[in-house]
């Protein structure tokens, strides 16, 4: 189920949370109105379309057919890692709102770097400590 699950984060389907980036992608692309932004628009689209198709058939390859080999044993801890990166996903999706503002406010600073480069300069230096060794 993991497998499955995170092949649905990859393949960004909803309501998982790669979905939320391909939307604010998508939104941004829809404001555009230009030819080249509806080919990546279509191309975001299939790209999700051939990663779900691609990682559901690598999934039923490896996990439903027949192997000469006995399934290995899972630890409690091995599981954890997974699950985890599983929460923070729902996370993501549960605060997706949150999430973008941030990434605009992000991108916004990025884009204007002016207040970063006067707070950068408009702090005043601390003397290094003198040591009190012979030269």
């Amino acid at each position: 189920m993991t497998f499955a699950v995170c092949g649905l984060v990859i393949s960004g389907l909803p309501p998982f949370s790669g979905f939320v980036a391909k939307l604010a992608m998508l939104a941004a692309l829809l404001d555009l109105q230009r030819p080249a932004a509806w080919t990546l628009f279509a191309l975001l689209l299939l790209s999700g379309l051939m990663a779900a198709t691609a990682l559901l058939r690598i999934g039923m390859r490896h996990f439903w057919t027949a192997q000469a080999r006995p399934a290995p044993r899972l630890r409690v801890v091995e599981t954890l890692p997974i699950g985890l990166l599983l929460a923070a996903g729902l996370t993501l999706v549960l605060r997706g709102e949150a999430t973008l503002d941030y990434m605009r406010h992000t991108a916004y600073t990025l884009h204007t770097p002016a207040a970063y480069i006067d707070a950068v300069f408009s702090v005043r230096p601390i003397p290094a400590p003198a040591t009190g060794g012979p030269r």
